[in-house]
């Protein structure tokens, strides 16, 4: 049972990892800020 669960968990993680990866490339397409501090302006 233990096993299943941690199979589910592990490609819960793969998937929200792929689709914060995504999010970053469309950001970084348009052309807005990616990650990093803010600049002080």
């Amino acid at each position: 049972m233990t096993n299943i669960v941690a199979a589910a968990s592990e490609f819960e993680i793969e998937l929200t990892r792929e689709r914060l990866s995504d999010a970053r490339a469309a950001l970084k397409r348009q052309g807005k800020r990616v990650a990093g501090r803010v600049p002080f302006c």
